[in-house]
């Protein structure tokens, strides 16, 4: 009987802690924009790529800090956005992607499935990538 409820509440503990992984996506190009304009900010590093996992009910932004997230959708576009304000990620839902990525081609794309925003400052860091 105790074993029994010992193996209950392990298998509990370790449900609640298991991540998800929902998106994970390599940069391919990044912007900043600020009052002087936009540019090319920087050669790609491999902390610039994307990770967003789900625990539970949350979201979190696991590649930058594991911010929390909230998720939206609007028409083909699932949207990640931090709860403190600090950035988003949007992508094309999971339902609609292989029919979008089928119908156009890749040019009109950039060949891109995801951006990603990064608010610093007054500045903004934009990511592209796949």
């Amino acid at each position: 009987m105790k074993t029994a409820l010992l193996m209950s509440l392990l298998s509990l503990s370790l449900n609640v802690y298991s991540q998800e992984s929902i998106l994970q996506g390599s940069a391919h190009k990044i912007v900043l924009v600020d009052e002087f304009g936009s540019r090319s900010e920087r050669p790609l590093q491999q902390n610039d790529d994307v990770l967003i996992t789900k625990q539970g009910d949350t979201y979190y932004w696991s590649s930058r800090n594991n911010k929390p997230m909230f998720r939206t959708e609007a028409g083909i576009y699932v949207t990640y956005v931090a709860t403190d304000g600090s950035g988003y990620v949007r992508t094309i839902g999971d339902d609609y992607r292989k029919q979008f990525l089928a119908t156009l081609p890749d040019e009109q794309l950039g060949g891109f499935t995801y951006v990603e925003h990064l608010i610093f400052e007054l500045k903004t860091l934009i990511v592209y990538g796949r």
